[in-house]
């Protein structure tokens, strides 16, 4: 353990000093699953923009499962392993930053980490739905980052030595207000959006909206996180009214942001937990829509949601949900100037540089 402790103690020092001289080397390893994949395309952008040196890796080493029979499963995952360490050992990162990383065994991780002299950061996103696989992940990292700050205490009960939280964020490359032709404005446009995945609660919640103009852009199955870690799904009935409201299958980068600058009001309702926010806040801030979404702690920590200088408006309930959409689509200098507000708080306070800045000012106080 002295050992140990004196190793982080090395590289926080070496952080630290690459943080006032400025450059640094950081390996972006996303994990499998399109979300991870595009924040650590967001994150990677956002380090360069800093002046670093960042590369972005995806590491997938069950590509084949449901396919490929037991044994070449496992030659697949040493190759897609050994493929990774090859990479990282060659560039010989300062950070290595996973984005989420459920594909990483931790033993082996132990193993990649007493041959590099890197410090491994986790950013977990999807606490605390996952929080069973997350707890498992947590201990192997030197920095643990959480998306749900609620989550801390059961990281650190779990061995994990250093634990804080980071939010989602935006691009403002990506989520920004677009300029649409006239068969892009036909595509997207319409009074409200809600593009995502449909879980039973947000069924429940936006078919009220479909009679106020409601567009879906959403993949035709019901999908619900299971106690294991698992997803359930089934499809959305041909009898539901969200079948009418639906444009197309989920959308992402500058499909989203299209559909998010031709719609007047963006609908979010999280899929799990109570305080945190997840992306779609952001995104669809930046990209100059009004955002209606529940009213969380931290969506008040980062919003003005109250006032005449409000920047996204929020709700309680399913009632409350329809009549804050009613009402802003029947104010529509209102909603304007409540999403103009907000899209000037996306872009200049929660975008993935300022992200990546918070996680570097906290590298150098890692310690075992």
């Amino acid at each position: 353990m002295a050992g140990h402790s004196s190793r982080l103690l090395v590289e926080a020092q070496w952080v630290h000093r690459m943080l006032t001289l400025g450059m640094m080397r950081v390996a972006v390893v996303s994990g499998s699953g399109r979300t991870a994949q595009e924040i650590g395309a967001y994150c990677h952008d956002a380090l360069r923009g800093l002046g670093h040196d960042a590369r972005q890796w995806v590491h997938v080493p069950d590509r084949g499962a449901g396919i490929l029979p037991t044994f070449a499963l496992r030659y697949f995952r040493r190759f897609h392993d050994r493929r990774l360490d090859a990479v990282l050992l060659r560039f010989q990162p300062e950070v290595v930053l996973v984005i989420k990383g459920q594909d990483l065994d931790p033993s082996h991780l132990g193993t990649l980490r007493r041959e590099m002299k890197s410090i491994w950061v986790n950013w977990w996103i999807d606490d605390p739905g996952l929080l069973a696989a997350s707890r498992r992940l947590s201990p192997a990292y030197d920095l643990f980052l959480t998306n749900d700050p609620t989550a801390i205490e059961e990281h650190r009960r779990a061995g994990a030595r250093n634990v804080d939280w980071l939010t989602f964020g935006c691009d403002p490359r990506v989520h920004r207000p677009l300029r649409l032709s006239p068969r892009l404005r036909r595509r997207y446009g319409c009074d409200v959006i809600f593009a995502g995945s449909l879980t039973p609660r947000r069924v429940e919640m936006l078919a009220p909206l479909v009679p106020l103009g409601l567009a879906l852009w959403a993949d035709p199955e019901i999908r619900w996180l299971q106690e294991d870690g698992g997803i359930g799904f089934l499809a959305l009935p041909k009898n539901n009214p969200l079948q009418g409201a639906r444009r197309g299958n989920f959308i992402w980068g500058e499909n989203l942001a299209a559909a998010y600058s031709a719609s007047r009001i963006c609908v979010n309702v999280h899929s799990h937990g109570a305080y945190d926010v997840n992306m779609r806040v952001f995104e669809a801030a930046a990209c100059g829509t009004l955002v209606v979404t529940e009213d969380r702690p931290m969506v008040r920590e980062l919003f003005t949601v109250d006032g005449p200088e409000a920047e996204v408006a929020v709700y309680s309930n399913a009632r409350e949900l329809t009549e804050k959409v009613e009402y802003f689509l029947a104010h529509e200098d209102e909603r304007r100037a409540v999403a103009i507000r907000g899209m000037e708080r996306a872009r200049r306070d929660h975008t993935y540089e300022c992200r990546m800045k918070r996680v570097l000012s906290l590298l150098s106080g890692v310690s075992a």
